[in-house]
């Protein structure tokens, strides 16, 4: 008997010739957006269709988050733009443009938006307000390339640093980093993955996965 196949290919070179897909996201409803170097794209299942954004650049969209019936989607000049995720519903909004190119975006448990840079650090969006954190104060470093949130609130970012935990109350920020000292192969951390039971994983540039023991802290 015939197996099927373990991978399903999709192709949107049809759709956007020399397309680079950077980020993607499943909504409230199940539908899956996709940032793409070439613009935002909806996939329903079975094609993927062109979502038009009025008012944004023509830089590659690196970042995408849902909050509710909200898109939020980020550029990789630095732009971050917000969509109803309602197909039907064509207006964008400009939210604010940040000095440097936006790598993730990460929703709270609370519903607060964390926007992480290549170059500037984290912002924090707290009841319509936008609080920056940066190095050498706040940050081990302002070249951030990934995040991630955990269930207990925590935020993980990978910088050139290491692997820190950023635990805020309010808007106060207190982080911890940790770095070959503490058992990374790698202190270059390009990926983050929290599993189901809330274990960390990094991505290093040259040393591989390590998994992070938060119980012992190492």
């Amino acid at each position: 008997l015939a197996q099927s196949p373990m991978h399903r290919h999709y192709d949107i070179s049809s759709l956007s010739e020399n397309a680079s897909l950077n980020c993607a996201v499943v909504d409230q409803y199940g539908m899956m957006w996709v940032g793409t170097s070439r613009g935002l794209y909806n996939f329903d299942g079975s094609y993927f269709h062109t979502q038009s954004l009025r008012d944004s650049s023509s830089a590659a969209i690196t970042a995408l988050a849902t909050v509710g019936d909200t898109l939020w989607v980020g550029f990789s000049d630095g732009k971050l733009l917000h969509r109803s995720i309602r197909i039907w519903k064509k207006e964008t909004t400009s939210d604010t443009a940040f000095r440097a190119g936006i790598t993730n975006i990460v929703v709270s448990n609370e519903g607060d938006l964390f926007v992480s840079t290549y170059g500037d650090g984290l912002y924090l969006r707290q009841e319509g307000t936008w609080i920056h954190y940066a190095a050498p104060q706040q940050l081990p470093a302002n070249e951030i390339y990934c995040m991630k949130r955990s269930d207990d609130g925590v935020i993980w970012i990978g910088t050139d640093e290491g692997l820190s935990e950023c635990r805020f109350d309010k808007s106060q920020l207190r982080t911890v980093t940790y770095s070959t000292k503490d058992g990374l192969k790698d202190q270059i951390v390009k990926s983050i993955y929290i599993d189901r039971k809330q274990q960390v994983w990094a991505g290093t540039y040259s040393g591989g996965i390590s998994l992070f023991n938060r119980a012992a802290h190492r």
